[in-house]
């Protein structure tokens, strides 16, 4: 299997499972020290993780080198051959920074208040520096004018980040607002990881161009007909992939979502996969 290896820097963020009741507390340094907590023992005793989502091999080792970054990052594909799907965009979020988050908190935050996400009582705190919980989002640190994270109440394990951008153009008037949820928890060999990332941006139909939705709206006509034509299982799939193309073009809504098949703990990484100086980053289609 020929590897591939992306950016050994990327940031990433790992929910955990806190044993315990909920702090009751509305005290935002409490909760972040919760959440640290969680985390911690979440991972105690992890020095690496593979997890297997859309013909990928996402792999993580400890950094005890580099103090921003918790894990290194490696990828496998299971058919270099073929481009990354758009889910792979979620790469950096399968496993999410704590720290760096908690770090970031640190500076200064404020409690919100609770809310619900797929279910799930949470915590809401707002950063008082947001481009401190600048993870991995389409924009550079500064442009972030606001970020959340949304806290389990009972098992203080991180369920999402918000972050809001001003338009990138002072014509333009929507804030683009970037969501990242973790949904599916599951336990694997005593952690307690998110078997489904899902990222939700809007605020994009005002950076699309008039002629790119016509054409490639009237693109998406044509390959709607032909997916028609696929056997069962490819032609959902398909018709999925242009349903979501659809709503971005006519919404401005663009929305990923990466599937955990499996996760191994503290597996053997094969050689090479990660990069040690200059990385490779690999860029998906859609």
């Amino acid at each position: 299997m020929r590897l591939r290896t992306v950016s050994a820097c990327w940031l990433l963020i790992l929910a955990s499972v806190y044993v315990g009741c909920g702090t009751g507390s509305t005290d935002p340094s409490e909760i972040i020290d919760a959440m640290e907590a969680s985390f911690e023992n979440n991972l105690d005793g992890v020095e690496t993780l593979t997890i297997y989502a859309a013909g990928m091999e996402v792999h993580h080792r400890l950094n005890t080198t580099d103090s921003l970054a918790f894990f290194d990052l490696g990828l496998t594909l299971d058919d270099p051959s073929r481009p990354l799907p758009g889910s792979a965009r979620l790469i950096p979020f399968l496993v999410p920074d704590v720290p760096k988050l908690v770090r970031g908190l640190r500076t200064g935050a404020r409690y919100v208040g609770t809310d619900t996400l797929n279910g799930q009582p949470v915590y809401v705190i707002e950063a008082d520096n947001p481009s401190s919980l600048a993870v991995s989002t389409d924009a550079p640190a500064a442009d972030i004018s606001s970020a959340r994270i949304y806290v389990d109440v009972e098992t203080h394990a991180l369920r999402g980040v918000t972050w809001e951008m001003p338009p990138p153009d002072t014509t333009l008037t929507e804030k683009i607002v970037q969501h990242v949820r973790y949904e599916q928890f599951r336990d694997v060999d005593g952690i307690s990881l998110p078997f489904k990332v899902r990222s939700t941006t809007e605020g994009l139909r005002q950076l699309i161009p008039d002629r790119q939705r016509i054409v490639e709206g009237g693109n998406l006509g044509i390959a709607r007909a032909q997916a028609q034509q696929l056997p069962p299982g490819e032609r959902e799939v398909e018709l999925a992939r242009i349903a979501a193309h659809e709503r971005y073009l006519n919404e401005g809504v663009q929305e990923d979502v990466l599937t955990v098949d499996s996760v191994h703990v503290n597996p053997e990484i094969p050689a090479g996969v990660f990069a040690e100086l200059d990385a490779v980053t690999v860029e998906p289609e859609g």
